[in-house]
């Protein structure tokens, strides 16, 4: 099949308690990456700012979207939305965005 529908955006979700984390990049220097996750990824950051109060909380899991886009209509229709409710089910007050 071709065109926006062959191409649906996948993500993979990410418990807040994970230990370690993969990356794989068909473009991007994973090597790099793995030097400092936290630049892709601010995990710990985002930790340490929610034991020392700055922060809330951190949801029970986070949401990385993965893969070219060329076609962004199933993600804004469809994969998107489907995080989207997901967040609202886990009570979710604030989400951020960190690019690749």
């Amino acid at each position: 099949m071709a065109g926006p529908q062959a191409r649906r955006p996948h993500y993979r979700e990410i418990p807040s308690d994970a230990e370690r984390l993969r990356f794989n990049h068909g473009i991007l220097n994973t090597k790099l990456v793995y030097r400092d996750p936290e630049v892709v990824f601010p995990l710990r950051t985002l930790r340490e700012l929610a034991a020392d109060g700055t922060i809330g909380g951190l949801n029970r899991r986070s949401f990385s979207f993965m893969g070219y886009c060329p076609y962004p209509e199933p993600l804004v229709a469809e994969t998107g939305p489907e995080v989207a409710r997901s967040l609202l089910a886990d009570e979710v007050d604030l989400a951020s965005s960190f690019p690749a």
